[in-house]
């Protein structure tokens, strides 16, 4: 039977991968920006070209890495002088896709006579929102996604670390997937957030995880609330983005780096965490004399650390420490070594959900049928709340499709209604069983926890015929009832 966790995490991952799939058929239909393909960065000596795509119009117009952007004219005659790299993009949009712009640029490089000149930039192209890495990224999303469902149904809520693991796997799903257009209206606006706030929750959800994986239920074992100061940097990062998102700031109150810092302070934060989450994870594989703990460690070891190097010296680095990471290479090489630091992050799911679920088979068949059920009663379910509420629709305002109003009728406070409805359908199941289990728990006092105890034992034992998973799994769950590190088991033959 499904615990109330469970049910949660079901529930919030059917909402977040319908929002997912929502954000993707988005960025399809969503018209992208223009582009001159030029990285600007905003530098002591102003706003000057960190890299330059040679398929675009900057690369066309003879712009170079190290330029100095002075001032931008749309139609080539009154040039308006810049004060941040950010205006570069205003300018653009102006000038829409397949339109005109004009530089006055600075070549440090040339003699004072000649370093200025200007670039005639013709025929903008529309910004690429489908890069071979976001693709990839998606796909790691995707298998995060599926991990953490497989290894909460085939455990169980009550199972230990299982429900972190698929929390962490929830969140790693939702940084990797979602990705802004950069429209920041509607829709938009709200996978932004979601993709930030997962991205800086990560971190301490990961930590927490190594700090207890394999060996402790809790990180503290009283005082458990202590566990919170792990999260304390998370929250206050969440709390400094919020007005970036729902809060209206003039300009003139607006702090220029503000934005530049938190970016820079989540990266941080974030490869500290993987860092010394991994550390963590080496010292204990290391320090460890349990046979079951170093297995189950030891290809975790190997992955994380396989993949957390090279994406925090390659990735990471350039993002904290900006043009002065990027003095190393050259463009070029950047953008390659950076696509393949991305590539090992593949190994941390696949690694960290086979270490969870390696020591309790059980048939996947089942557990494949059971996320089958499960994905389809919430689909029908939205389905029919959706079909009413298009219903209501029709016969309330007289819409057709076509029409202008029906466009605006199908909008982000309706699909929230019908996300909303779904939900509360949902939750009557892990409602009940809540209650039931509260219920159990007044009328039958500590025969309940011995009971409970004794079918948890009981499927531990029936999921496997084969002798040595069966005696892993027995010696497991024998450490954890009875609070003992070393069992032994005699079998006569």
């Amino acid at each position: 039977m499904l615990t109330t966790q469970t049910w949660v995490l079901l529930i919030a991952a059917a909402l977040l991968a319908a929002c997912g799939a929502l954000n993707v058929n988005h960025r399809l239909r969503h018209l992208p920006p223009p582009t001159d393909g030029v990285d600007w960065a905003m530098t002591k000596d102003g706003v000057v070209a960190k890299a330059v795509d040679q398929a675009h119009a900057g690369a066309r117009a003879g712009i170079l890495p190290g330029d100095h952007l002075v001032a931008i004219s749309l139609e080539g005659e009154h040039y308006e002088q810049l004060e941040a790299a950010e205006d570069v993009q205003i300018y653009l949009e102006k000038a829409r896709i397949d339109g005109d712009v004009h530089y006055l640029v600075e070549r440090p490089s040339f003699p004072i006579e000649t370093r200025f000149y200007y670039a005639d930039l013709y025929r903008l192209n529309p910004f690429s929102d489908w890069a071979a890495r976001d693709v990839y990224l998606h796909f790691i999303g995707l298998i995060y996604l599926f991990v953490g469902l497989f290894v909460l149904l085939k455990q169980g809520g009550r199972a230990p670390f299982v429900a972190h693991f698929a929390t962490l796997c929830l969140v790693a799903f939702t940084f990797h997937f979602y990705k802004s257009t950069g429209a920041a209206e509607d829709i938009d606006l709200a996978v932004a957030f979601l993709d930030n706030a997962a991205f800086i929750f990560f971190a301490p959800l990961f930590l927490h995880f190594c700090m207890i994986y394999p060996v402790r239920r809790h990180l503290f074992d009283e005082r458990r609330w202590r566990a919170i100061v792990i999260y304390l940097p998370a929250v206050l990062m969440l709390v400094l983005l919020v007005p970036f998102f729902f809060a209206q700031i003039p300009p003139q109150y607006a702090p220029k780096r503000l934005g530049d810092f938190l970016l820079q302070a989540e990266f941080a934060h974030f490869a500290l965490a993987l860092g010394v989450g991994a550390a963590l994870l080496a010292r204990r594989f290391v320090q460890s004399k349990t046979a079951i703990v170093r297995q189950q460690l030891k290809w975790v070891v190997w992955g994380s650390g396989l993949a957390i190097v090279p994406f925090t010296l390659l990735y990471v680095t350039t993002h904290i420490f900006g043009n002065a990471a990027n003095g190393i290479f050259n463009s070029a090489s950047e953008s390659w070594l950076t696509d393949a630091a991305v590539l090992p992050l593949i190994l941390i799911p696949l690694t960290f959900g086979n270490s969870v679920v390696r020591y309790r088979l059980m048939d996947v068949d089942v557990v494949v049928r059971r996320a089958a059920v499960y994905a389809l009663t919430t689909l029908a379910i939205a389905l029919m709340i959706g079909a009413v509420v298009v219903s209501v629709g029709f016969y309330m305002l007289d819409l057709r499709i076509g029409d202008g109003a029906w466009a605006s009728f199908v909008s982000l406070p309706v699909i929230l209604a019908v996300a909303a409805m779904t939900a509360i359908v949902m939750t009557a199941a892990p409602l009940k069983n809540f209650l039931q289990e509260r219920t159990n728990r007044l009328f039958y006092g500590e025969r309940y926890d011995l009971r409970n105890g004794l079918l948890d034992f009981g499927r531990t034992l029936s999921a496997t015929t084969a002798l040595d998973p069966l005696l892993d799994a027995l010696v497991s769950r024998l450490q954890q009832v009875l609070s003992v590190e070393r069992v032994a088991i005699f079998i006569e033959d």
